[in-house]
């Protein structure tokens, strides 16, 4: 019984630090690239051009 439940903390805190590591994961994809795309649509804008 004890084993178990030590198994079921274990489990608990594995999923717990995978729904973090994912969240991280989504913050260094999407954060950098969307910040990228809008300095790009501002540089454009300043030199009078458009990215299509």
């Amino acid at each position: 019984m004890k084993r178990k439940r030590i198994i079921e903390i274990a489990w608990d805190k594995f999923k717990r630090y995978q729904f973090i590591k994912a969240f991280l994961v989504v913050i260094w994809v999407f954060v950098p690239s969307f910040l990228t795309e809008k300095h790009l649509e501002r540089l454009a804008k300043s030199k009078g051009k458009k990215i299509v």
